[in-house]
């Protein structure tokens, strides 16, 4: 269940790269720690507090700034966005209750065996040889994902999901550097906007499940 839940996190961020601005599509995916964190309440009994839900209802209005309904037309792209951000979330709870029983290396190790026959069904489909250069990239693709993925379960084994998932803030300012550097994409004033209330809210909640934590090891 993890490795699908992975493949169609995977998808649909690719997909959504190839309709949206970088900077767009990973501002969005700052939610992505709000809903692991709904998961984390709902499917792992993490205790649900008031200043959670309202963290992430900021976190909510956030995105939503970001796409604003109704004051432009919405990006495809961004169907793609909300898919892989609830599969990641639930990759991730899996990831943290497998935690529980098996090292960090075997649970790296058996994610990326069970995902080659997920994806290689869906890729032979369209498949076309890599070239020298293409290969070498996908290899270092896939280098920089097993190590991210390891470091990850790792992570899980040592704190709560809702402590962890507002580390991924640090994303948004990355990918509009890439973007802009790179890609050469304008970043939209209202993505900045959205991207500082949703990395406000997920703040909040590591800033007090770290007090939280403080009170009870003292």
């Amino acid at each position: 269940m993890r490795a699908v839940f992975n493949v169609c996190a995977i998808g649909g961020w690719y997909y959504a790269l190839t309709m949206t601005p970088l900077a767009d599509a990973v501002a969005l995916s700052l939610t992505g720690p709000l809903v692991a964190t709904l998961g984390a309440v709902l499917f792992l009994g993490e205790p649900a507090r008031l200043r959670r839900w309202i963290a992430m209802g900021f976190g909510v209005l956030g995105a939503l700034l970001i796409i604003r309904p109704g004051f432009q037309s919405f990006i495809p792209g961004y169907w793609f966005v909300i898919l892989s951000l609830v599969c990641t979330a639930g990759s991730r709870l899996f990831t943290k209750h497998l935690a529980q029983t098996e090292a960090p290396a075997a649970n790296g190790a058996w994610l990326a065996l069970l995902q080659i026959p997920i994806t290689f069904s869906l890729a032979i489909l369209v498949w076309q040889w890599p070239n020298p250069t293409q290969l070498a990239m996908m290899i270092t693709v896939g280098l920089l994902a097993g190590a991210a993925y390891y470091a990850l379960t790792v992570a899980y084994d040592r704190a709560d999901v809702g402590a962890l998932e507002s580390l991924n803030f640090i994303r948004l300012i990355i990918a509009a550097l890439i973007g802009y550097f790179i890609f050469s994409e304008n970043i939209d004033a209202w993505t900045w906007i959205g991207g500082v209330v949703i990395v406000a809210s997920t703040t909040y909640v590591a800033h007090r499940e770290a007090m939280k934590r403080r009170d009870i090891s003292k």
